[in-house]
């Protein structure tokens, strides 16, 4: 579904497919913003998921459901 995202800069993405901004994947993590966020939001939200790739987020969500996949069927 994000194939026909726009590439706006660096690893900013463009969709309107999503009504929510988010980041997504591990080794190169990218940015999907809604194609209609006002600008006046924009800047507050970049910083938001920046913080969020900063903090490794991604690499820590993708642990904790290995390990939840790991324990699934732990008595």
């Amino acid at each position: 579904r994000l194939k026909h995202a726009v590439h706006e800069k660096d690893n900013i993405w463009r969709t309107d497919l999503f009504g929510t901004p988010f980041v997504l994947g591990f080794l190169h993590p990218k940015i999907y913003l809604p194609a209609n966020l006002s600008p006046g939001d924009t800047p507050h939200i970049l910083l938001h998921e920046q913080i969020h790739i900063r903090r490794h987020d991604p690499l820590w969500k993708l642990l904790a459901f290995c390990i939840l996949c790991m324990h699934w069927f732990n008595p």
